[in-house]
């Protein structure tokens, strides 16, 4: 008998060990899913203007999450609706000007060789299609805004979550309660760049 209940609790535990790598392996696959989906969601809806927010891009996953990053020092002040504070981090674009006829006032004037000095976020862009003509383009405000201030990340995390299954619904509803904060969460990286965590 003894043998028996020996035996019986060996399969038991092999039974258990089965069932629990099984999850791990479907929770590592889920969370890579979810992180694959959100990332390329992001990527569609991100606010663009030269690229670089875009290009900065990265995601890694681990066996029970994913972390999605940004590595623009604009970053997560722009997912998080504080791009005006932002702005100055981008600098003020100088373009030396050369000596040129303009007309004002019905009159052509001679506008001398100067340097320009551009206000703090805006930079002089030349305008498709010429070869000649430029436009300053406010780098920060030109762009596409997200929906609202949670970000185009957030958002991206939402459109994606709302596709899944309840129970998976219900896991990060469960897993934001016991954290007492949204999930997954938003955080500034030190150059001003972000990290989304889940």
């Amino acid at each position: 008998m003894a043998k028996q209940n020996g035996q019986a609790q060996k399969k038991l535990d092999d039974s258990v060990k089965k069932f629990t790598e099984a999850i791990a392996k479907k929770t590592k696959e889920m969370m890579r899913d979810l992180a694959v989906d959100t990332f390329l969601e992001a990527q569609r809806t991100i606010p663009s203007s030269s690229g670089n927010l875009s290009k900065s891009a990265s995601f890694w996953t681990s066996d029970l999450g994913f972390k999605i990053s940004y590595n623009t020092p604009y970053a997560y002040a722009l997912h998080e609706g504080e791009a005006q504070k932002s702005a100055g981090t981008m600098g003020q674009h100088k373009s030396k000007v050369k000596s040129h006829k303009r007309k004002v006032g019905g009159k052509t004037v001679t506008v001398k060789e100067h340097i320009k000095t551009y206000k703090e976020g805006f930079k002089p862009v030349p305008v498709k299609g010429t070869t000649d003509q430029w436009t300053t383009k406010n780098m920060l405000f030109s762009q596409k805004r997200p929906s609202n201030k949670q970000g185009w990340v957030r958002e991206a995390w939402k459109t994606v979550l709302k596709k899944q299954g309840r129970p998976t619904q219900a896991l990060f509803e469960t897993v934001e309660k016991q954290e007492g904060k949204e999930y997954p969460f938003v955080e500034r990286r030190e150059n001003g760049g972000l990290y989304f965590i889940a």
